[in-house]
């Protein structure tokens, strides 16, 4: 009863009846959790994130609350902002206010005074990378203090922190730096003509002569996998650094690798060493230009050609190599004078 005292019979003195604590809404937060913290500083590193993906960070359900409520809390805090970019307006990205940026830049102690400047990369490209970001920090967490510490593996940088390659290579979107070796990450999703990957090449080429430890990563879908390997059999890859081209599953393989997350071998090999890129070209002959008949290939084609390929590209030509390999050999068997 409100107002009236209730007495304590083992001491026989009056106290006060017990008061319900009220939960503060989200929306009306006074600090920063350390949770919190650590979302502000990753979005520094890749601008931007849905909200599904900073569930990933957290490793919270998707489907569950716990996120927005967050981003509730530090937009309360003036740490971030929230907009719907896309047509539809269903997909909420969260980026950082101009406090959240100065927030993160103390706390990662970095002096970014490109920071967050629109640089024509479109939402969906962003997104994209964050997406890979997201999905390599995650790697074996189960919460988002073991994300925290996959993070400290390694540094990850926005395109435009990278100094010796922002002027000259505006598609740059990332890069990951583990000490040792840094993998520039190109997002770019569409490849629209030859000549025009061919000058993309070029142009980080000559940028990347300097450092022997620069990896070119080109984040693409299958067809574009497809075209950069076909590219650079034909054209080589011995006078630059090595390049890269990969899927997400594929690139998340690579670079897990890279900073002891994943398995000791990438899913598919990058194109480091020109003696990678001078196999494909001369299996690509053997295949498709000699008239070498498939029954007078060595016994251990499928091992080789398996390991130069790749496991990806192995999936969808390895059954056809085979198909092949069969007809020829019944062919073989009934005309025995013929092994075309």
């Amino acid at each position: 009863m409100d107002g009236v005292k209730i007495m304590n019979y083992e001491t026989r003195t009056a106290v006060a009846p017990p008061t319900e604590k009220k939960k503060r809404s989200p929306d009306r937060t006074v600090r920063l959790s350390p949770r919190g913290a650590f979302v502000v500083r990753e979005l520094l590193k890749v601008r931007c994130m849905t909200m599904s993906q900073i569930a990933s960070l957290c490793r919270v359900e998707r489907s569950g609350g716990a996120a927005l409520d967050l981003c509730r809390r530090l937009r309360a805090l003036g740490h971030i902002v929230v907009a719907y970019p896309f047509q539809d307006r269903t997909t909420a990205v969260v980026s950082l206010s101009e406090q959240g940026r100065r927030f993160a830049r103390d706390r990662l102690g970095r002096s970014l005074e490109n920071s967050g400047r629109d640089d024509g990369r479109s939402t969906a490209q962003v997104l994209r990378v964050s997406e890979l970001y997201v999905r390599l920090v995650s790697l074996g967490a189960s919460d988002w203090l073991g994300c925290r510490a996959n993070t400290d593996r390694f540094e990850w940088y926005d395109g435009d922190e990278v100094p010796d390659l922002a002027a000259v290579a505006p598609t740059l979107d990332a890069a990951l730096d583990t000490g040792s070796h840094r993998y520039l990450i190109d997002a770019e999703p569409i490849i629209a003509s030859e000549r025009g990957f061919a000058s993309k090449i070029e142009r980080y080429r000559r940028t990347m002569a300097s450092n022997r430890t620069d990896t070119l990563v080109l984040l693409t879908d299958k067809a574009g996998v497809r075209f950069v390997r076909d590219w650079l059999a034909a054209n080589g890859n011995a006078q630059g650094p090595p390049v890269f081209a990969g899927d997400l599953d594929q690139t998340v393989a690579l670079l897990s690798s890279a900073i002891g997350l994943g398995p000791a071998v990438p899913a598919t090999p990058p194109f480091g060493s020109s003696i990678v890129t001078e196999l494909r070209t001369f299996l690509t002959h053997i295949i498709k230009r000699s008239g070498l008949s498939s029954t007078r290939w060595p016994p251990n084609w499928r091992t080789v050609m398996s390991a130069v390929y790749g496991e990806a590209e192995w999936t969808t030509l390895g059954p056809k190599l085979e198909e092949r390999a069969a007809n020829a050999a019944a062919r073989l068997q009934t005309k025995p004078g013929d092994n075309t």
